[in-house]
């Protein structure tokens, strides 16, 4: 069962944050800040994590992965004490059942709220060409809840062993047996799942954009992005921490074209392309393909998260020199992932890699509020603009369904 998802899909917020495909909070241009010009962003982003598009783009909610059959030989399995699972094994044998029957179902709940504060530091160096740094603000909180239902068998062993005299054994036994999820997490070296708050800096990133054409119809910019690992990974030891990065460096390359329609609409198509860099990590390696939750650590495994690429289309309107609104569809692509070690078999290394391709489709709206028209004419005393946006997963595979708000305050000076 593939239990390390619950924590590692909880990180798809934004792409600005982690490794995997997040929706969009704005709509790209070509424009860029005049020569000596400063501006200050402060974008706020929140989304709540309920459910994901799973390998087939089924939407499923988090929690579904633990939501299984367990056995008795699995249940009885997590008992260290050999001579006492060899005499529970008996007495279930002993009442007409097998190990392989259903002793009971586990059953998860995952719900995730991550929102990040990014202040945005932006400045004209020359007419054409300016830059950006981004320090983003991560606050996130995880509610977990697991447990188990025992089944109609288990509840007749449990009456037959205390009948028996065994009932101050089940009583010692009694929050192993209540639940079977976390004495599992614990039993393999993880700390049982938990609810987490916390807050915490994610990945710095430089962002280098230069226009390369301008015409009263249409203008065209090259952008890069430099995105740099100073956001913290998630414990491998605790499945519930929430990671504000991926550890790793990350270079992107993006093209913009801006064709004004008329003084109102303007169309824009952004392409761009992320290349993540590979790191070697710490990671938890799994023993089998169906089973992600491991005992074993490699403190040195290589870790080369895929790379992505995306496609957008917005359109916005100039309802006047006031007020602009604006909407945008997007497709977005990851390539696999790839991991690789020494310390075990290659093919461990490889179950790490299932379900880490990604697809996403989005629908982004936005509306803006901006004096710069009249700062400029002299009727207005600050120039300054006020932005929201929600953006809406429509489609996809191995990626979260949330849909992403965001509200952004721009200052220029």
């Amino acid at each position: 069962m593939k239990l390390l998802a619950v924590a590692l899909l909880v990180l798809a917020t934004s792409k600005a944050l982690c490794g995997d495909l997040g929706a969009p909070f704005s709509l790209d241009s070509a424009a860029v800040l005049p020569k000596g010009i400063r501006n200050v962003r402060l974008t706020t982003l929140t989304t709540a994590v309920d459910n994901q598009y799973n390998a087939q783009g089924n939407v499923q909610p988090l929690g579904a992965s633990i939501n299984k059959s367990i056995s008795f030989k699995r249940l009885t399995g997590s008992i260290d004490n050999v001579s006492e699972r060899a005499a529970l094994d008996g007495t279930i044998q002993g009442m007409g059942y097998t190990l392989e029957d259903e002793a009971g179902r586990t059953f998860g709940e995952v719900n995730t709220r991550v929102t990040a504060t990014v202040p945005v530091l932006a400045y004209g160096i020359t007419k054409d060409f300016m830059m950006a740094v981004a320090v983003p603000v991560v606050y996130s909180n995880l509610n977990v809840s697991t447990g188990w239902i025992p089944s109609t068998g288990t509840n007749a062993v449990i009456e037959d062993l205390v009948n028996g005299g065994a009932k101050e054994e089940i009583r010692a036994r009694q929050a192993q047996l209540d639940n079977v999820v976390s004495s599992e997490f614990v039993k393999k070296g993880y700390v049982a799942p938990h609810d987490q708050e916390k807050q915490q800096i994610g990945d710095v990133t430089l962002v280098l954009k230069k226009r390369l054409y301008e015409s009263p119809r249409f203008a065209t910019a090259v952008q890069g992005r430099i995105v740099t690992p100073t956001g913290q990974r998630a414990n491998v030891n605790d499945i519930s921490d929430v990671g504000a990065g991926d550890g790793q460096w990350d270079f992107g390359v993006g093209f913009v074209v801006d064709h004004f329609v008329n003084g109102k609409w303007t169309l824009t198509s952004s392409t761009s392309y992320l290349n993540q860099t590979a790191a070697e990590v710490s990671m938890r390696v799994p023993q089998s393909a169906d089973e992600s939750l491991t005992p074993d650590v490699d403190e040195q495994t290589y870790m080369n998260l895929g790379d992505s690429f995306s496609q957008s289309l917005a359109a916005k309107y100039k309802v006047n020199e006031l007020i602009t609104v604006g909407t945008a569809g997007g497709i977005q692509y990851k390539t696999p992932d790839n991991f690789a070690g020494s310390k075990y078999s290659g093919e461990r290394y490889d179950y790490l890699e299932a379900d880490s391709e990604q697809y996403m489709v989005t629908g982004t709206a936005l509306a803006s509020f901006s004096t710069i028209e009249r700062f400029k004419r002299g009727a207005f005393a600050v120039p300054f603009e006020v932005n929201v946006s929600a953006s809406q997963v429509l489609d996809g595979r191995n990626v979260n369904t949330s849909t992403l708000g965001a509200a952004e305050l721009v200052l220029f000076f």
